[in-house]
């Protein structure tokens, strides 16, 4: 039986529009989307790269990203990775100064996504409210600045494109994998035995 057919239709009136929408965010509104769309796009990037780099498929690797909730975690799990792959210096060097840059990119992004925004009731100005207190409190109201959205789109896309090209460059420079992950593990590497089945050897 289909349960959902016996469940009663809520009794909502029809709302216009303009009930719960006010057209002058909209154009705040859309900046706001592309934005959080292309920083998907970064974090998206980096989760393949580090199924791939730790040699996982995408199943496994999705169940162990998915709880990573940070680019930090991201970064520091990726970083930790190229440098057990065998990265060279140069290569490390220049992963880091690329999520200098991410990282940066990512903390403006938060403002525009996490900043609560209202309007001047006769002005009809656009202003974020900016909290934040890194070693420092920042209370304050912001004008919302469209053309610093539209430059921040700009830069994740293109930071996006690098990250992925700057991946699949280093990806095949990388030393291959020798063996499967099973194959990897020391001869007396335990997982999920039975104490009869220790080998003390």
């Amino acid at each position: 039986m289909d349960d959902e057919a016996n469940v009663p239709e809520a009794n909502v009136p029809e709302a216009d529009d303009q009930d719960w929408k006010d057209h002058r965010f909209d154009e705040y509104a859309l900046a706001v989307g592309w934005i959080a769309g292309l920083w998907s796009q970064i974090e998206a990037g980096l989760d393949e790269a580090i199924w791939e780099l730790a040699n996982v498929e995408i199943g496994p690797g999705a169940c162990i990203t998915s709880h990573i909730g940070s680019i930090g975690g991201r970064i520091r799990a990726f970083m930790s990775l190229i440098d057990y792959r065998g990265a060279t210096t140069e290569q490390a060097k220049y992963w880091n100064g690329l999520f200098v840059k991410v990282e940066g990119l990512g903390r403006r992004r938060n403002r525009f996504v996490h900043d609560a925004i209202t309007i001047g009731g006769e002005s009809g100005i656009l202003r974020r409210r900016q909290v934040t207190a890194d070693r420092k409190l920042v209370f304050d109201y912001l004008e919302a600045d469209l053309a610093q959205m539209k430059d921040l789109q700009n830069e994740l896309r293109s930071t996006s494109v690098t990250v992925h090209e700057s991946y699949q460059k280093l990806a095949n420079e990388l030393p291959p994998w020798r063996h499967t992950p099973r194959e990897q593990r020391p001869a007396n590497f335990l997982l999920r035995r039975l104490p009869q089945d220790i080998d003390p050897s």
